[in-house]
């Protein structure tokens, strides 16, 4: 979830790929900055298809912690070829599942 969470705030994934695990208003947030991340200069051309293939990101660590029962907060810290990324993620059991109900890109 830590990768895709990235790719999506990365313009890089399609937001409605992740519509059942996360909470809506948090999906609009992380659809939002991936727009924003697709449409700035230095995301086209050429040179920016280059990095993004390099760019395959990793999951290096993550650290998960037990709030109250349905509650955790994870982290994740993620690995591409340019740099390291960490994802802070607050998920909630609703409804019979688990659901990401807020998340932090660094």
């Amino acid at each position: 979830m830590a990768r895709a969470v990235a790719e999506v705030g990365a313009g890089e994934r399609p937001p409605g790929q992740l519509t059942r695990w996360v909470e809506r208003n948090q999906l609009r947030l992380l659809a939002a900055r991936g727009a924003a991340v697709a449409r700035h200069p230095s995301s086209r051309g050429p040179a920016a298809m280059a990095n993004r293939a390099r760019g395959l990101q990793q999951v290096r660590s993550i650290r998960l912690c037990p709030i109250i029962p349905g509650v955790v907060e994870t982290s994740a810290v993620l690995v591409g070829a340019e740099r390291a990324r960490a994802v802070a993620m607050r998920f909630e059991f609703i409804s019979d599942r688990w659901l990401l109900t807020a998340f932090s890109l660094g």
